[in-house]
């Protein structure tokens, strides 16, 4: 049976042209097994959707034109485009979109 890991789920913005149903986890998650192009299972609200690992979100750099001078983010979050979102179920009026707690494993 697949390990399940409790995370946070964060809303990414995309640029066109990149996998719907794409996600990030930060490099602690990375480091523990090879997940870059390959898929996760998110479990949410109910649901369950399979996204596309295609980048990790540095939680030890940042504030660097490297990282678009973006903070270094805590460890536990799945950052997912809006298709994840949406496939979830939640709807952009939900108090939850943009930040909500979830299960994920590997697909």
């Amino acid at each position: 049976m697949l390990q399940k890991r409790q995370a946070l789920l964060h809303l990414q913005v995309l640029a066109s042209g990149v996998h719907p149903y794409q996600s990030n986890l930060d490099d602690q998650q990375l480091r523990e097994r090879k997940r870059c192009s390959h898929y996760i299972t998110i479990h949410g609200n109910g649901r369950s959707v399979k996204a596309k690992v295609v980048d990790e979100c540095d939680s030890t750099m940042g504030c660097d034109p490297d990282h678009d001078y973006q903070p270094p983010c805590p460890h536990n979050i799945v950052d997912a485009s809006k298709a994840v979102w949406k496939a979830l179920g939640v709807k952009e009026s939900d108090s939850r979109w943009g930040e909500m707690p979830i299960f994920w494993s590997d697909a």
